[in-house]
């Protein structure tokens, strides 16, 4: 008496070999050429987004020269908090 996992391989086995031995033009297309898969467009950064990502930057640029163990995420999130970030918004007529 075989178990299910046994009767899946063997059918999946069987059903490889068969596909192997047909030429290339007939065998069926992987499923990544099947899948149309639609391109989004990037929507630019506008405010206080765009703001953050600037004043970001050149303090990720410098904490990664170090052997610093902050991500991205940790330095961005400090930046927001900071006071100058704030005074920056305010200076743009951010709400």
């Amino acid at each position: 008496m075989s178990s299910e996992y046994e009767r899946g391989f063997e059918a999946g086995y069987a059903r490889a070999m068969m596909l192997y031995q047909l030429q290339p033009s007939d065998r069926p297309k992987p499923m990544e050429t099947l899948i149309h898969t639609k391109v989004k467009r990037k929507k630019p950064q506008k405010g206080k987004a765009k703001l953050l990502t600037n004043m970001t930057a050149p303090k990720w640029k410098k904490y990664k020269k170090g052997s610093g163990k902050k991500t991205y995420v940790q330095i961005r999130a400090q930046v927001s908090r900071s006071q100058d970030y704030k005074r920056a918004c305010k200076r743009k007529g951010f709400k």
